[in-house]
């Protein structure tokens, strides 16, 4: 297998860093990713303003683990925190916070993470798993991760 790589998709917006976590609807066969921008780092956004990412045959999703804390810990030596994700600063340290990925070479069949969502209106359809991609979404109180064939951004 090759190594994971990661291509960031947000290069003129984040969300903000104070929400807790961001807003999930599914819409058919599209899930709908909602944030508040953040204002307080580009200018052109105002406060309670929101952006959304819309994932075309979305296959199957999570929110949760890690956090902005649990990201930190060392899977080797977790003391009292966790992180029930494969997501790590030790194993990925080119991840960053408040930014949106494309998981290349991932091994999502295998290795997702826990307690996926799989939506229905898509699980029968899928034919070609090879053409769906890994998105990746690392945020302050919780992380989103989605399997889907495309994107595009409201912001």
């Amino acid at each position: 297998m090759q190594k994971i790589n990661f291509k960031k998709l947000n290069n003129n917006y984040q969300p903000d860093p104070n929400i807790a976590s961001p807003d999930v609807e599914l819409a058919g066969d599209k899930l709908l990713l909602s944030f508040p921008l953040n204002y307080h780092l580009y200018d052109r956004y105002k406060e309670d303003q929101y952006g959304t990412i819309i994932f075309n045959d979305c296959f199957m999703y999570r929110v949760g683990d890690p956090n902005d804390e649990g990201f930190f810990i060392d899977p080797k030596n977790p003391g009292r925190m966790r992180n029930n994700s494969r997501w790590n600063i030790t194993d990925f340290p080119q991840l960053e916070f408040h930014n949106f990925y494309l998981v290349e070479n991932s091994d999502w069949q295998t290795n997702f993470g826990p307690d996926p969502i799989i939506t229905k209106a898509v699980q029968s359809e899928i034919k070609d798993p090879e053409k769906l991609n890994h998105y990746l979404f690392l945020m302050k109180e919780g992380s989103f991760e989605c399997i889907a064939r495309s994107y595009e951004e409201k912001i």
